[in-house]
């Protein structure tokens, strides 16, 4: 039987839309850690819209890279995952590529039993690509608790940060937020709460909790700034060595100094701050 060109074309476009979106779970022995290689998931597709879910189960490659920009409605990892490192642009690649991770809906729901813990983390990259690798909350999106959002210092001389940024009502709810100092000349991860964002929602075992930090010779510090209306209220927040900001309307709440730099501009609320001396 013959088939029509046109009937062939059309399964080949399906064919390629079912490959390249959809929710999916991330394969137990992945023929390589790139989160955008359909047949690292099951089915064969890859996450990477607005109303997917990445699930990630018990798997043998749990250091994942993100290589290309990617949105999903939610992260999920389940009663059975173990601890996974998920990374947002390849901190080894020399061409500067830059890579935005979104996650504009649930958020990040982490089901897995202590002592399993995750970590979600952008990469420095290189000054030249005039930006930076960047994980991005939107709408509501929350981040649960045992999950860490790590914006990496950058490694060296010509080398910027990741960073994170929370936008419109997200927050990072029971979750942990690190803005890391830089190695060797590079500058330091940015964290960013911008719009109505919150460092806590009181949502889960514990409130939000979140670290500016520097450290070491030749490092440039973490950096945070609180923007908008946004809220530190409730969230652990500890400036250990690094810098935090409160500009514009937003709130600091209650927290911790630690060898660090605090400043407030505008309308920006300062309730307390705790300053602790390093030991």
């Amino acid at each position: 039987m013959r088939i029509s060109p046109w009937a062939s074309l059309i399964v080949a476009l399906l064919s390629a839309h079912l490959t390249h979106a959809g929710s999916a779970t991330w394969n137990v022995n992945p023929a390589t850690n790139d989160w955008n290689t359909a047949t690292n998931w099951t089915p064969i597709t890859i996450p990477n819209g607005p109303d997917d879910t990445a699930t990630f189960d018990l798997s043998n490659s749990p250091d994942v890279v993100i290589h290309s920009d990617v949105e999903v409605n939610g992260v999920v990892f389940t009663v059975q995952a173990n601890s996974y490192t998920i990374t947002d642009g390849d901190a080894s690649t020399t061409t500067g590529n830059v890579v935005n991770f979104t996650i504009s809906g649930v958020g990040i729901v982490n089901n897995a039993p202590f002592p399993q813990s995750q970590i979600i983390e952008a990469a420095p990259t290189l000054a030249t690509s005039g930006t930076r690798n960047t994980i991005r909350l939107k709408n509501n999106a929350a981040v649960a608790y045992a999950t860490s959002l790590h914006a990496d210092g950058g490694t060296g001389l010509g080398s910027v940060g990741g960073q994170v940024r929370l936008l419109d009502n997200s927050s990072l709810g029971s979750g942990f937020a690190e803005a890391l100092n830089s190695l060797n000349g590079g500058s330091g991860g940015e964290i960013w709460f911008l719009d109505n964002s919150s460092a806590s929602n009181k949502s889960g075992p514990s409130n939000g909790q979140l670290y500016a930090l520097g450290s070491g010779t030749g490092s440039a510090q973490g950096q945070i700034f609180f923007m908008g209306t946004s809220t530190g209220s409730d969230a652990s927040i500890a400036a250990e060595g690094g810098n935090i900001s409160f500009l514009e309307s937003s709130n600091a709440g209650d927290f911790a100094a630690l060898g660090g730099a605090v400043l407030a501009v505008g309308f920006a609320l300062l309730r307390r701050v705790r300053v602790a001396l390093a030991s």
